[in-house]
């Protein structure tokens, strides 16, 4: 069929094919994918890999510390035996499991697999009281929840709640049999769990739908382009350069001689081999146009930063914590994901030591009787040469403030180091106070302005 044909043939079946094709690719309506599709873009595509495992493992990556007010012995027997536990449980790798789950399919969990002093159903709801220790935590995804129970009454003060979910209980073979009926048993293999018992986080969700969407609906399109850019980059790599050889005669040649012919001229020139041709025969080297291709390669990868909310240095997995001079958009990153440590991962944290101390491994501690607090470790540091700028530049301010009467040189010395001495000083990113940052906003501005200038 020629090209008109076809042509005509879509007018003729255009409403089918335009609206089809607008569906796809130009539309704004919202786009749903199975759960498949996402592991499968997630399984072959490495930059849609890093979307979802950078941010949630930096959530966890550089730990954090329980501290215990007055920071007495006790405290500190406490703390340490709650960090051992929570090592003992790996919950930083759990966590970061059920923060990966939500951002592929909009639903992380975590199970938290208790031993009761007394008979219980998972469909009751945990009672901290009742706890003799926690012996595992295991994160799971919304693959597993057929079902989640929440609460629809407007009037309630819990509208909007999950209340329960129904758990797939499933092996590698198949399903798994109770060996008798339980109250806690829906269905063959499926189990009601109340949401006392797991921990759970959301990515996105719209006021009439129960289950999550992940980050990676939102982003499935531009990291399909992602992988056509790919794919036809390595195209144009591999016929890079192309040899024209003409000679008199071939249209003359039946399929099998012009086969033959393109044959022996492929193995005899070579990328760089000699030619020896007649003068009626010529041979040309063509190359495949490139012009035009960075700006486009440009607007795919901004983009994506940009609906991903992560740099491209980031993205690319080229950032280890090490932030240098210009870097606003790394610390901006980072910033956001203490957002999430704080506002997300934190409040699961505490409730898991609260139950912890409460349980009788620990002596039925009450959590309120005692001022504890959990703090995240720094995600950041300056490299070498910021660093160095900004120690200069806090000295000059140090010295200001001495010269003008302000404070006095054991002042600063105390403010800059405590007790730990120079060798010990550290700048970490995220516990700058205000002044600092000013303080190291310009550093970073002049570090760049040397770099800009070529020093």
């Amino acid at each position: 069929m020629s090209v008109k044909s076809e042509i005509k043939a879509m007018k003729t079946d255009g409403n089918d094919y335009y609206s089809a094709g607008m569906r796809s690719y130009g539309s704004n309506l919202r786009l749903s994918h199975s759960p498949e599709e996402y592991e499968a873009l997630y399984a072959s595509n490495p930059i849609a890999k890093n979307i979802v495992d950078i941010p949630a493992d930096d959530l966890t990556r550089n730990g954090w510390k329980i501290t215990f007010d007055g920071d007495d012995k006790d405290g500190k027997m406490l703390a340490d035996k709650l960090e051992s536990k929570l090592k003992q449980l790996k919950a930083p790798e759990a966590f970061a499991e059920m923060f990966r789950y939500s951002r592929l399919y909009g639903d992380g969990f975590i199970f938290i697999g208790t031993v009761e002093s007394k008979k219980h159903e998972l469909r009751e709801i945990l009672k901290p009281d009742g706890i003799k220790n926690i012996a595992y935590l295991n994160a799971f995804s919304q693959k597993k929840v057929s079902e989640l129970v929440q609460n629809e009454n407007v009037y309630s003060e819990d509208f909007g709640k999950l209340e329960s979910l129904i758990v797939n209980s499933y092996n590698r073979v198949g399903v798994r049999e109770p060996k008798k009926k339980k109250k806690n048993k829906t269905k063959e293999g499926s189990q009601v769990i109340d949401y006392s018992r797991v921990f759970h986080d959301q990515y996105l969700r719209f006021e009439d739908d129960v289950q999550g969407s992940g980050l990676i609906e939102s982003l499935f399109k531009i990291l399909e382009v992602i992988d056509t850019a790919t794919d036809s980059i390595g195209r144009m790599l591999y016929d890079f350069t192309f040899k024209v050889y003409q000679t008199p005669g071939v249209d003359d040649l039946n399929p099998e001689e012009e086969a033959e012919l393109k044959a022996r001229v492929d193995s005899r020139f070579g990328i760089e081999h000699l030619a020896l041709i007649g003068s009626d025969e010529s041979i040309d080297k063509v190359g495949t146009p490139l012009a035009g291709i960075n700006d486009l390669l440009d607007f795919i990868w901004d983009y994506l930063s940009g609906a991903a909310r992560m740099p491209k240095s980031i993205l690319k997995g080229q950032e280890v914590g090490t932030v240098s001079g210009a870097e606003y958009d790394v610390i901006n990153y980072y910033d956001r994901i203490k957002a999430i440590q704080n506002n997300d991962l934190k409040p699961h944290l505490e409730r898991l030591i609260r139950l912890l101390l409460q349980s009788d491994e620990f002596g039925n501690i009450d959590p309120d009787s005692k001022k504890w607090s959990i703090e995240f470790n720094s995600l950041w540091s300056l490299d070498a040469k910021t660093e160095a700028e900004v120690a200069k530049l806090m000295a000059d301010s140090a010295s200001t403030r001495i010269q003008s009467g302000m404070t006095s040189p054991n002042e600063e010395r105390d403010a800059a180091f405590g007790k730990r001495g120079v060798a010990g000083a550290k700048f970490l990113g995220d516990s700058a106070d205000g002044a600092t940052f000013d303080v190291l906003i310009k550093a970073i501005a002049k570090a760049t302005e040397a770099d800009s200038n070529g020093d």
